[in-house]
């Protein structure tokens, strides 16, 4: 009786009715339904049909869960930054992971913030590009995968109408990007976790990514010899702010 109003139900009737097998996926709320409608013959004429709901709710939340996260991985696994995702023993067994150059930092946040255009405007954020040029040494595909991924955090993790704010400049202890959003922000208990793989705050506000890019970015940096810091207070967003090593260091 719930469902009887709903286009998809009166549709499976109608064809079962007809003659014809019917199958509808209904999404309500939180419940999936699957109604396999068929009909039903009595000496050669179609007296009925027989209406078959199951609840499939669970079933169609793990596909949901796995076409996510396989859409979301593809960008990190299509990089050779794959051999860092969370695995310090790479590090510690001095794989090469590309070779080094000067990178701009703030070449590389003007690309990436150009990259990520589409979604900041899907969640309706708005992105500044801050500072002027600040040359690391680096692997270039390592630094754009961990501004990459700084970024679009900042962007999935905002609220609708806010901002995405990255600077980019030299100080005295070295070339430095930070990326300030006024997202929902980090718990202080959860702070100490969040470059965990795989770990992610508030599943609730999550925009179904896969938790590798806090991952991606501690590895990452561990790798360019850059240091990591996090501000963040629930409700005013988060500051991460990464720091390489000075000329010559």
């Amino acid at each position: 009786y719930a469902l009887n109003r709903e286009a998809g139900f009166r549709r499976c009737v109608e064809e079962a009715l007809a003659g014809r097998r019917c199958e509808q996926l209904l999404e309500k709320d939180d419940d999936c339904r699957q109604i396999i409608a068929s009909p039903v013959e009595q000496d050669g004429q179609i007296a009925g049909a027989v209406l078959v709901i199951l609840d499939v709710t669970e079933k169609e939340q793990r596909e949901r869960l796995r076409r996510e996260f396989t859409a979301n991985v593809s960008h990190e696994l299509k990089t050779p930054l794959t051999s860092i995702l969370g695995t310090a023993e790479i590090l510690d067994e001095g794989g090469g992971l590309g070779q080094w150059e000067t990178v701009d930092l703030y070449e590389e946040a003007r690309a990436v913030l150009e990259q990520l255009a589409p979604a900041a405007q899907r969640k309706q954020v708005t992105t500044r590009l801050q500072g002027g040029e600040a040359l690391v040494r680096g692997v270039p595909q390592i630094v754009e995968e961990i501004v990459y991924n700084l970024c679009d955090n900042a962007i999935a993790y905002n609220r609708a109408n806010g901002s995405v704010t990255v600077t980019v400049e030299n100080t005295a202890f070295g070339p430095r990007i930070t990326v300030a959003d006024t997202g929902i922000g980090i718990p202080r208990e959860a702070q100490g976790r969040v470059f965990e793989r795989f770990y992610r705050v508030d599943k609730s506000h999550s925009s179904g990514g896969t938790g590798l890019g806090l991952s991606i970015v501690k590895h990452g940096a561990a790798y360019l010899g850059a240091q990591v810091e996090l501000h963040s207070e629930p409700g005013h967003g988060s500051t991460f702010t990464l720091t390489f090593p000075k000329a010559g260091a």
